[in-house]
């Protein structure tokens, strides 16, 4: 159990740098990154690409692809218009200067991570570090998607379940969620205030000093708890083998 806990933290944990980095040296998001990729990986010198193709092939939302693509035509990434055929259809004219730019950019950002994760202590796969991002970012949206509609959770609140059931001792306290997610206490206290309203958890104020309070989890979840943790471990083992991924120092 513990180690798949501790599988699902390191994936989310890892996710959150990629954002920040990406987002602070770049000013692009994960999705800009995917795309890019697709584009690069996929086709050859000169192509034309439909729109409604890199949505089935990433599985990543309408209004996001719509933002994402624009963003990156504004960038000078690639040139979209209408199909003259079909003014419904999207299309992304990828000529063999935009894909030199593109296969610069991936290059370049594949030096960057591996250089921004290796001051950082990260253990990632540094040949393939850009697929390994990535699948860690689809498997994360895959757990997230999972928790929402079958357990009715949003990630935070989820993310927040499983580490309480890590701590060895009885209690979990505030200070050791904000050290292990890097939350503010705005965002601890929101996940923590609804896990309490659905009885998961149990908020606990210390005796002798009623200002100190931890958390524990509710005996009677805990069988449901496990439920959720196998459906979890299938997704990590699906997008990345049976094998450990990547861990924080």
């Amino acid at each position: 159990m513990c180690k798949t806990i501790n599988d699902l933290l390191s994936v989310y944990l890892i996710n959150n740098e990629v954002i920040k980095f990406l987002k602070n040296k770049y000013d692009l998001s994960i999705y800009h990154l995917k795309i890019l990729k697709y584009i690069n990986l996929h086709h050859d010198e000169e192509a034309i690409i439909e729109v409604k193709n890199i949505k089935r092939d990433l599985d990543i939302h309408h209004s996001i692809v719509t933002t994402v693509i624009s963003d990156l035509h504004n960038l000078n990434y690639f040139i979209k218009k209408r199909s003259k055929n079909d003014e419904r259809k999207i299309l992304l004219i990828v000529e063999t200067r935009h894909k030199m730019k593109i296969a610069q950019f991936i290059h370049d950002i594949k030096i960057a991570l591996k250089e921004e994760f290796a001051i950082q202590g990260l253990h990632l796969n540094y040949d393939h570090i850009l697929e390994d991002v990535i699948r860690n970012n689809v498997s994360l949206m895959n757990i997230k998607k999972v928790v929402k509609q079958k357990y009715k959770f949003k990630l935070d609140q989820f993310l927040l379940l499983m580490l309480i059931m890590t701590i060895k001792h009885d209690f979990c306290t505030f200070k050791e969620i904000k050290r292990t997610l890097s939350w503010d206490m705005a965002k601890i206290n929101k996940a923590v205030k609804v896990l309490v309203k659905m009885n998961y958890v149990n908020k606990n104020r210390d005796k002798l000093d009623e200002r100190k309070v931890s958390l524990s989890i509710n005996e009677r979840y805990k069988d449901e708890i496990y439920m959720m943790l196998e459906d979890v471990s299938c997704i990590i083992k699906a997008h990345n083998g049976d094998s450990n991924l990547a861990m924080l120092k």
